[in-house]
């Protein structure tokens, strides 16, 4: 009796490895989709306040490589945010000097990697959402615990939908449609800080 329990808890274990490996595996595969290492689209951003009954909308485009991403807002207002280097810059006008607004942040780079869901378990914790093509991520890093409770990246179609929840449980949805998988000289000279 005692060898058919031990036997019926040994397979019990098996399944239940063989279903954690199979959700790394499923998470793996999802994070490689939402990945985007190069490339150019538009972007559509919805910003929900508690105290406000409709939300903030902006749109414009985007561009990454390997090293940067550019954030343009075109509506309703101009702006630029440029994530390089552990660093956010932003400039309020096409010809204007970028203003440093975080310098040598873990705040820069990690925004960087949400944006082009280059995600590290050393920041947050991954996990599946159920019967969604989406990741949940939960924040380990002091740094990001402070600002986000939580985040999830989800694939629609040829969309990437990025929700923020910040600490007061206002949240940004961010929906992303990437164009192009090269980028153009304009582009790249785009992603280069003005020296």
């Amino acid at each position: 009796m005692n060898k058919v329990i031990t036997l019926i808890l040994m397979m019990l274990l098996l399944n239940c490895g063989n279903a954690i490996a199979q959700q790394s595996a499923d998470e793996l595969r999802l994070l490689e989709q939402l990945r985007i290492e190069q490339g150019s689209g538009e972007f559509s951003q919805q910003k929900y306040f508690k105290f406000l009954s409709l939300p903030i909308r902006s749109s414009g485009v985007f561009k990454v490589n390997p090293n940067a991403a550019l954030w343009h807002t075109q509506q309703p207002v101009f702006s630029q945010v440029l994530f390089a280097d552990d660093n956010i810059y932003r400039r309020l006008a096409l010809n204007g000097p970028y203003q440093v607004l975080v310098q040598n942040s873990e705040l820069g780079s990690v925004l960087g990697a949400i944006f082009k869901a280059e995600i590290s378990t050393n920041d947050w914790s991954i996990s599946m959402v159920e019967k969604q093509p989406c990741i949940k991520l939960i924040p380990k890093n002091p740094s990001l615990i402070a600002i986000f409770s939580r985040v999830s990246l989800c694939l629609k179609q040829q969309q990437r939908v990025i929700t923020l929840w910040d600490k007061q449980d206002n949240k940004t949805i961010i929906t992303m449609t990437l164009l192009a998988n090269q980028l153009s000289q304009q582009d790249v000279d785009a992603l280069e800080l003005p020296h």
